[in-house]
């Protein structure tokens, strides 16, 4: 009985972990991301070609883009800017629990570092950039709140849509299902998208 006793003790103590090990590795053979970037861009493309609205292209690369590169989640936000002030018009989003979530307010830390930059943010490259600083290093403060707030966003990118130096909206890329992590050719990939659909967005405005 004793033997049983802490044999079960044991298992129910590395179940979770086993668990969640079981669980990871499943995921990255199940959702390894096998796709063309250019038949991506094809299809993505055509989808644009065919919005009649703001609304349908930002759904056509969101949905279409979490789909084939096998994501968590995606979102695309569009933007209003008002008396200098700078808030969340729409969200069109795949993935997340509830689209309040991203009403973002104007002094959102992620969107003034857009607004400001006008340039991706990749939180692998920003958090080894981060731990590369020194404790004293004022940039510091800073790049710890962006990615504080990317992660509590879901999200390993932030790409501006950018028209005329003037940032219309940001894409929310979320984590690939398999967990790794994404290459420089994804990253290229992903803005490319981006650019397609800020000139549908353009194009939808006329």
């Amino acid at each position: 009985f004793f033997e049983n006793a802490i044999a079960a003790i044991l298992i129910a103590i590395g179940f979770q972990p086993l668990q969640k090990w079981l669980t990871q590795a499943t995921d990255k053979y199940l959702f390894k991301a096998e796709y063309n970037p250019q038949e991506v861009q094809s299809e993505l493309s055509q989808q644009l070609g065919q919005a009649l609205d703001i609304r349908e292209a930002a759904q056509a690369l969101v949905m279409t883009i979490k789909s084939k590169v096998k994501l968590t989640r995606t979102a695309l936000l569009t933007f209003i800017t008002e008396e200098g002030k700078t808030t969340v018009k729409d969200v069109v989003q795949d993935g997340y629990p509830d689209q309040s979530y991203l009403l973002l307010p104007p002094e959102n830390i992620v969107i003034q570092q857009l607004m400001n930059q006008k340039s991706m943010i990749d939180t692998e490259f920003l958090r080894r950039e981060a731990q590369a600083l020194r404790l004293e290093d004022p940039r510091l403060p800073a790049y710890n709140a962006i990615l504080i707030e990317l992660d509590r966003l879901g999200a390993s990118v932030a790409i501006p849509l950018v028209v005329n130096q003037a940032v219309i909206g940001v894409f929310l890329v979320g984590q690939k299902m398999s967990g790794d992590l994404f290459s420089k050719n994804e990253i290229q990939f992903l803005n490319i998208a981006a650019s397609q659909t800020t000139n549908a967005i353009e194009k939808s405005r006329f």
